[in-house]
């Protein structure tokens, strides 16, 4: 790696990074390569597992199901990379810390091995994960997982030669969970037992996931029993269901009605933008772009970034209602040019790992700049030039002012 870097004269993590782009799954590679995501799209994917890079890149196109309907959209459009790493971090990426096994242990899973010495930690692999300050960070959830499982199960065979067999118990709560899995009773549709026999339906029970995963303990999972009924979970009373009900209807309602009310307005457009439609698009526009794109649109258009007082005591500055402000005095040349800077803005961004990369050909400002004939290469020479320059005086003026102090010594 650090030979291939000093051949082509680059850090050994840009190079590491550029060669996990060959680990893309086909469908990331193919939305890459037409410009759906962006080459740091394309890096945050690449360092994922193959089921978990799928996962990632469906989240990636809000409103798409699976990879086949976003290529076929020609339309489709990605979240930003900030909010993908904030995806990644949340769903995927699990801290060893919490793990409820020993990280060291070889033989829990011999397949896998240890956790300190697999290249799926970041603290292990720093040249894939360069911007990551936790190093112990386990990368594969599906790993992770079968751990916790390998863990469950050396816990339970004690129990199984003893003629029990313990009830798979999940300390999350039965209205969150999604998709339950068989077999497993969650919080609510069971109650804790403080010892053995304390009722006739007491049985040993073992916790499946979370931190304590493996942990043995007693239930009782009769809903009438007399001893824990006190601490059943919430029973609905016949009103509260009609209000549910009623909500449920409501929902339905508020659905289909503005389904039906977007088709009507649709077939009412017309063939060429209105200024309120305008200012609606544009604006709407500029909210999607995010925090870190709101504050490069204002520093390209020079506007002052006034803090204002939150409802919460602090302060922060309020781009939306600032940026309204002003849309709604742009002249229409003033707001077609707003648009399509807010297409370019994003281009701005550097990301940590490949700060000093050139821009890709592909890039929309780029492309922007070979439309409307601007010289992309003069003008990073100048910069050189003028940075180097900059750079050189600085130089200069430091060992004059050395040279200086030295003298007067």
């Amino acid at each position: 790696m650090e030979t291939i870097a000093v051949q082509v004269a680059k850090s050994a993590s840009y190079v590491k990074g550029r060669m996990s782009l060959t680990d893309l799954i086909s469908a990331a590679q193919t939305a890459f390569y037409e410009s759906k995501l962006t080459l740091a799209h394309a890096l945050e994917l690449a360092r994922l597992q193959a089921n978990d890079q799928e996962r990632a890149l469906i989240e990636c196109f809000p409103g798409h199901r699976s990879t086949n309907s976003i290529l076929k959209d020609r339309k489709a459009e990605a979240l930003t990379v900030r909010q993908l790493r904030e995806w990644i971090e949340r769903e995927i990426q699990l801290d060893l810390k919490n793990a409820p096994f020993d990280t060291e242990d070889t033989n829990l899973l011999p397949t896998a091995g240890a956790c300190s010495a697999c290249p799926k930690r970041t603290g292990n692999n720093p040249l894939l994960f360069p911007e990551i300050r936790n190093k112990s960070l386990c990368t594969d959830p599906s790993c992770y997982q079968s751990k916790v499982q390998a863990l469950v199960q050396l816990r339970v065979e004690p129990l199984v030669k003893e003629g029990k067999t313990p009830v798979q118990i999940s300390e999350i709560p039965s209205w969150q969970v999604r998709s339950k899995a068989p077999n497993t009773l969650y919080e609510g549709q069971y109650r804790r037992a403080e010892r053995e026999g304390e009722c006739p339906q007491t049985q040993s029970a073992i916790i499946v996931d979370g931190r304590k995963a493996g942990t043995i303990l007693r239930i009782c999972a009769d809903e009438t029993c007399k001893t824990h009924r006190q601490f059943s979970h919430y029973e609905i009373s016949p009103q509260e269901r009609e209000q549910r009900k009623k909500l449920a209807l409501a929902i339905r309602v508020q659905k289909e009605s503005r389904s039906r009310i977007l088709q009507a307005v649709r077939q009412k457009l017309p063939g060429e933008l209105v200024r309120a439609d305008f200012e609606m698009v544009a604006l709407d526009y500029f909210r999607r772009l995010g925090h870190d794109n709101h504050h490069r649109l204002f520093q390209v258009y020079g506007w002052e970034e006034k803090k204002t007082k939150t409802s919460w005591g602090g302060v922060s500055v309020d781009h939306e209602k600032m940026t309204e402000t002003r849309v709604r005095r742009m002249t229409a040349g003033d707001l077609n040019r707003f648009m399509v800077t807010c297409a370019l803005v994003a281009d701005l961004y550097c990301p940590g790992y490949s700060s000093a990369e050139a821009l890709s050909k592909e890039s929309n400002l780029l492309q922007a700049a070979a439309r409307y004939r601007v010289s992309a290469s003069r003008v990073t020479s100048m910069v050189r030039m003028e940075l180097s320059r900059s750079r050189k005086l600085k130089r200069r003026k430091s060992n004059e002012n050395t040279a200086d102090g030295r003298a007067q010594v």
